[in-house]
């Protein structure tokens, strides 16, 4: 099941990025002299230790490492620009219940998220913040994390992706 759940997060990965590279270049002009836009990709799966379960904060940092060691790794540094649709794509359980899964985007120029968005597991695996945006400067990184409820909640994996529309 961790292979077939990592294959799927993978595949649907490719395709989410082979969508937005296509939408992107209405919004490549948005604001100032445009750069061309990137996609900034984060996210975690399940190691050794098993699928990680709550109460449990996941934090995400550049490129793909494993929920339970979540606390390694670097914020990833971005060039100056604006931040902007979040996607998000979790797999994840929900024991007999129903759970929310909070997924947050955070940048060094703010305490606050600058992007949150929830995953309704059992019935809804994806989440999406089309609508908020954030400016950030040549050097601000960038990390997300992911709130599991409660101990019946089990999370196998996580993706999300963030389109940066650079500025120079």
């Amino acid at each position: 099941m961790y292979q077939t759940a990592r294959a799927a997060l993978l595949m649907v990965a490719i395709l989410l990025s082979g969508f937005t590279l296509v939408n992107t270049s209405v919004r490549a002009g948005v604001a100032g002299t445009s750069q061309g836009v990137t996609l900034v990709q984060l996210g975690c799966g399940t190691d050794s230790n098993g699928n990680i379960s709550g109460p449990y904060t996941s934090y995400l940092y550049g490129g793909y490492s494993a929920c339970s060691n979540s606390t390694q790794g670097v914020p990833t540094p971005l060039p100056s620009g604006t931040l902007y649709h979040m996607r998000v794509l979790a797999f994840a359980s929900a024991g007999n219940a129903s759970a929310n899964l909070k997924v947050s985007l955070f940048t060094s120029a703010s305490r606050k998220p600058v992007m949150v968005c929830g995953v309704g597991i059992p019935r809804v695996n994806t989440c999406n913040d089309l609508i908020d945006t954030a400016a950030v400067n040549a050097g601000d990184t960038v990390w997300a994390t992911i709130s599991i409820p409660d101990s019946s909640t089990n999370l196998y994996s996580v993706s999300v992706t963030v389109e940066e529309n650079i500025v120079e």
